[in-house]
């Protein structure tokens, strides 16, 4: 932590200089313009016209070097002060500071998976790796959290972020000319990206022949051939102008979209189209989409910022009136931004969403860089060894709270169900586990000293809810979620790894034993495996009947009358309870 807060340290000093600097260059810019308007209006009265020349290009060179430094000074400001908020704020992830910690997102809809493992949303896991406020790059890192990968495909991205987590310039550099990029104007940019241009066909060739007839009349009369029929068919052209334009009135009402989605991207686009080769070949496949379009898309880049530019014009019929009289430049200047875009549909997208990918990776390669005591999770193609954990914990609790627990299961031993008093640690543990099986599925770094797992179908059910819109019970829920295990393992052969807390509670006791009792005895010997959570003291039984059950615990004890919790899972039945002990401390009864 001392090196972030030295480092942050640096940058403030850094920035506060650049600020000192730009405000001696802005008096040094006005002292220029004063002196040099003095002296040029004293050389004018005292000596003469003529002379006048020398002090005024002398001191207009001077006022333009001033500028162009001050230029670079507040370029420079800008990247210190962008860069200083991106540090600050990694700094702040890295201890767990969520009043500094911006850029939640939450998905239309939210899987049960993410409710029960709290990913998405103020305060998650996606909350504490996303960099970006672009919401297409959080919806990447969404889905490379929840989504189900193969063990190739883990592994590559094992290595990308890996490689990426020693690529300390290129984490930096993509931040930084990225920060300004945004979805938004990605959305609107596509808008145009996509619009058709049948519609200008029939109006730009009436256009241009009223205009040829208007260069043939006018010639006419000019050579004393004809009558001024000009006068009338300039009234003709007008009118034509007028409907070709309000035509193409959206691509230039959608000018300034194009402009800023070319001018943000543009700068972290000619950044990674020079970076060198890493010594990761994936990483290197990943980069290449930007270097294959380097030239093209630079160059389009800059035509699109200049037809654009004078497109804008436009708006100023003082100044665009009198050369469209003269010739139809428009016409010529939205074919050619009909011809840039026409380019822009394959290259453009496709280097969008790989710089997204990009970022999103960026963001799991800092979360391996903020936490070096985590490991890098072994992804085991051995299908018995399913978990093997050594001191697991669960990475959105403060390091000063946090509890870490060792916990190994293979296919020999199946379900393990575990008691415990109230607020001992069992739901904690359950998300414990999943959260980081989904870290490891990811590519990034786990909270634990040693990680080791098959590639699992994970299954949660932990953070059950009634509808009362839908008039569905709370145990009608969890009904209707732990069938979806039963149907997912009819379409799949594949390893489930369950993890389900206080199975059927939403019922009383004696149907909530008999319940768990079926449901656990349908799910032994079907490729279903994990934890189940339970205050059944009774269920815990089953492991007389089955082989593959395995009891395990949390427990508590009293101390001066205080509960006292450790947290740490164990092996058996819980030989404690404590909801009368709650109840009595509480209610004081």
């Amino acid at each position: 932590m001392l090196k972030e807060n030295r480092f942050i340290e640096k940058l403030n000093k850094l920035l506060g200089k650049s600020e000192k600097l730009s405000s001696k260059l802005s008096f040094i810019r006005l002292l220029i313009f004063l002196v040099g308007t003095t002296v040029t209006l004293l050389t004018f009265f005292f000596i003469g016209e003529n002379a006048t020349y020398f002090p005024l290009f002398l001191f207009l060179i001077c006022f333009l070097i001033a500028t162009h430094f001050h230029s670079k000074i507040i370029s420079k400001i800008e990247h210190f002060s962008i860069y200083l908020k991106i540090k600050k704020e990694i700094f702040a992830r890295k201890i767990l500071d969520w009043q500094n910690i911006n850029n939640f997102y939450e998905p239309k809809e939210k899987s049960n998976l993410d409710r029960d493992l709290n990913i998405s949303g103020s305060r998650s896991l996606l909350h504490l790796i996303n960099l970006s406020a672009n919401n297409a790059v959080a919806e990447k890192l969404y889905r490379k959290l929840t989504s189900k990968k193969n063990i190739d495909e883990i592994k590559i991205n094992q290595r990308v972020i890996t490689e990426l987590s020693r690529q300390s310039n290129i984490i930096n550099r993509v931040l930084l000319y990225g920060y300004n990029y945004s979805s938004t104007n990605f959305n609107k940019f596509k808008e145009w990206l996509f619009q058709s241009a049948k519609i200008l066909v029939y109006p730009k060739m009436i256009l241009i022949s009223v205009y040829l007839l208007n260069i043939i009349l006018l010639a006419l009369f000019l050579s004393g051939v004809a009558e001024p029929w000009f006068y009338y068919s300039i009234l003709v052209y007008i009118f034509c102008y007028y409907i070709y334009s309000s035509k193409t009135a959206i691509i230039i009402k959608n000018s300034e979209a194009i402009v800023k989605e070319t001018k943000s991207f543009s700068a972290v686009f000619n950044y990674l189209c020079d970076v060198k080769p890493t010594n990761c070949d994936e990483l290197n496949e990943r980069l290449k989409i930007f270097t294959a379009n380097k030239t093209s898309l630079k160059s389009i880049f800059k035509t699109l910022k200049n037809i654009i530019s004078f497109l804008e014009l436009r708006g100023n019929p003082l100044i665009w009136f009198p050369i469209v009289l003269i010739f139809p430049v428009d016409v010529v200047l939205v074919d050619k931004l009909t011809k840039l875009r026409e380019k822009l549909k394959d290259v453009y997208p496709q280097s969008v969403e790989a710089y997204n990918d990009l970022v999103a990776d960026i963001a799991l390669a800092v979360f391996k860089l903020n936490n070096d005591s985590y490991c890098t999770p072994v992804i085991s193609e051995d299908e018995n060894n399913l978990i093997e954990t050594i001191e697991t914990g669960h990475p959105l609790i403060q390091f000063d709270q946090k509890i870490t627990n060792t916990y190994n299961v293979n296919c020999k031993n199946g379900i393990d169900i575990i008691t415990g008093s109230n607020m001992s640690g069992k739901s904690t543990f359950l998300r414990t586990v999943g959260v980081n099986l989904l870290l490891a599925y990811s590519g990034t770094s786990v909270n634990a000293e040693k990680f080791v797992c098959s590639n699992l179908n994970l299954f949660t059910c932990i953070n059950v809810s009634d509808s009362v819109v839908d008039g569905i019970s709370y145990f009608y829920s969890e009904v209707k979620r732990l069938n979806e295990l039963l149907k997912l393992k009819e379409k799949s052969e594949e390893k489930i790894f369950i993890l389900i807390d206080e199975i059927f509670k939403g019922t009383n006791n004696k149907e909530r034993l008999e319940g768990s009792r079926l449901f656990i005895e349908n799910i032994i010997d079907q490729n279903i495996f994990g934890l189940i959570s339970t205050h059944d003291l009774e269920l815990a039984k089953l492991d007389e009947k089955y082989s593959q059950i395995r009891n395990y615990h949390f427990r508590d004890s009293v101390k001066n009358n205080n509960m006292i919790f450790d947290y740490k899972i164990q092996e058996g039945v819980c030989p404690t309870t404590n909801a009368l002990k709650i109840i009595r401390s509480t209610m004081n009864i």
